[in-house]
């Protein structure tokens, strides 16, 4: 009983971060009219996060290096906690150091679900509970979309609701400390094997093709809350009636909830990776592009509940990669995920802001779209010519 407590605890530090994390857009009217500070100046307040998120990755992996799991998680978190400052935060620089401190303390929770689910269990649960990681983010999305509002009005500032989910997450990685064992204290050679096995995670096929595989599908995930609501608000030719404008990103967000326990069900039956690899990213770009193009509502919508699914079904067999390597252990696939993290947000930034200038420079989203798909057409085959072979893998 004793472990689903832990990984419910994990599970909950994320997705009640993400609350935070999204609540700060729903909030942005009020934050800018009280800081007197621009649009720009007001989105950086929220990207800072995913910045950070990029060094706080790697950050995840040196913690787990230095201090064990154990304390390398609870010192990493209790950057997420350095929002309750955000109530005595007076100036618009000081709120953005700590969303930065919030995004790095973010990035250590993150790499830390699929290590610490491979800690505690084994076997199916351990790939069903990996799979489940997936929807901490998602719940996260959809908790501060229906509620972010409300809660601020009940609280009365927008600063004393955002501090609330880091007092929140506070009690939870205190409750961790208390719940998880001591581990060892490491000597030079235990230290050694750690070096060593995170020299092999970097020449790793495994690590390098999760990477290359995720360039596509993670815009197309990026886009569904970033682009996607101003396209359809502003470029997309609809009505402005139009139920779709509202509903289209909130979909596709709903159906990725959903998805992962499909995914893993295909898992169970024995689909090959590799197959799933290829069959979610085409799914994904069809109804991706139907979605786009559609003027209908009822079309509009249902392709957004598919390209949702689509997309996320075939997670669950990437984020149990590193768990299912033979040689697998629970340093090496936080490892794995430390880098895979980091080179991910990278590439995300990137990408996003090719995007946004190709909107500024064209006056609209044809080429980034046309860009998001062609990522996903060129990299998608050559994570399949790098990944290896099944027979790299535990067998269920």
């Amino acid at each position: 009983m004793k472990k689903y407590f832990i990984w419910l605890l994990i599970f909950t530090v994320y997705a009640v971060f993400t609350v935070g994390w999204v609540s700060t857009g729903q909030l942005m009217p009020s934050i800018q009219h009280e800081l007197s500070i621009n649009t720009q100046q007001a989105t950086l307040i929220t990207t800072s996060i995913s910045i950070a998120k990029i060094f706080g990755a790697f950050l995840a992996g040196w913690l787990v290096f230095k201090l064990g799991m154990r304390k390398g998680y609870f010192v990493g978190c209790l950057f997420i906690s350095t929002g309750v400052f955000l109530s005595f935060a007076d100036n618009y620089y000081a709120i953005l150091i700590i969303r930065f401190l919030q995004g790095l303390g973010s990035a250590c929770a993150l790499v830390s679900l699929s290590p610490v689910t491979q800690k505690y269990f084994s076997g199916r649960q351990k790939n069903l509970f990996v799979s489940i990681n997936i929807t901490s983010n998602t719940i996260g999305n959809i908790i501060a979309l229906l509620f972010a509002g409300w809660i601020a009005s009940k609280i009365g500032h927008w600063q004393q609701a955002l501090s609330l989910y880091s007092w929140i997450n506070l009690v939870l990685i205190l409750i961790w400390l208390i719940v998880t064992k001591k581990e060892e204290r490491q000597d030079s050679q235990v230290l050694m094997n750690k070096k060593n096995e995170f020299i092999s995670v970097l020449k790793s096929r495994v690590t390098w093709g999760m990477v290359v595989y995720y360039i596509g599908p993670i815009l197309f995930l990026n886009s569904s809350f970033l682009f996607f609501p101003t396209y359809f608000q502003e470029y997309s030719g609809l009505d402005k009636n139009s139920f779709a404008i509202h509903l289209a990103p909130a979909l596709v967000s709903v159906a990725m909830l959903f998805a992962p326990f499909f995914g893993f069900w295909l898992k169970r039956k024995g689909v090959y990776f590799k197959r799933m690899f290829v069959i979610s990213p085409v799914l994904t770009a069809v109804a991706g592009i139907i979605l786009l193009v559609s003027k209908n509502d009822a079309v509009i919508m249902t392709a957004s509940v598919m390209a949702g699914f689509f997309f996320e079904m075939a997670t669950p067999f990437l984020f149990n990669l590193p768990v299912d390597m033979h040689n697998g252990s629970v340093e090496k696939t936080s490892y794995t995920m430390s880098v895979f993290w980091s080179l991910t947000y990278i590439i995300v930034n990137v990408n996003n802001e090719i995007i946004a200038l190709s909107v500024d420079k064209t006056g609209s989203f044809t080429f980034g779209f046309s860009y998001m798909f062609v990522l996903m057409a060129l990299f998608v085959p050559l994570s399949l010519w790098i990944l290896p072979k099944r027979e790299c893998f535990i067998k269920e």
